[in-house]
């Protein structure tokens, strides 16, 4: 049976939460965040930068989340609007309300329907 995403313990939840406000700090240019419903639950979004260049959408590492750019962001936005996200099913900000029937269903968050 497919199960949903869920933190291991309350204290787990805190002190990832802690570090993700922290890394968030190092984030060195405006944004706006906003979150994004889905039939598996809200992607949270951090979206930066503006310009003529093509929007460039961030997918972040295998147990990251979208602030993990922080380093280059300013580079990747100088040109272009950037979306940064938190995927569902990884530590951040996104809530997963929907179980994954299969492992690759995460990929379909990205396609059009």
């Amino acid at each position: 049976m497919a199960e949903i995403g869920q933190w291991k313990s309350g204290a787990a939840r805190v002190a990832c939460m802690k570090a993700y406000a922290s890394q968030s700090a190092l984030w060195t240019i405006p944004s706006t965040e906003f979150d994004v419903e889905t039939s598996y639950g809200t992607t949270h979004v951090r979206k930066c930068g503006s310009g003529t260049g093509a929007p460039l959408v961030l997918l972040h590492p295998l147990n990251g989340n979208g602030v993990c750019w922080y380093p280059i962001i300013e580079r990747l936005a100088a040109e272009r609007t950037v979306y940064a996200l938190d995927t569902i099913g990884a530590p951040g900000l996104s809530v997963q309300t929907g179980a994954f029937a299969r492992s690759h269903e995460p990929a379909g968050l990205l396609t059009a329907d």
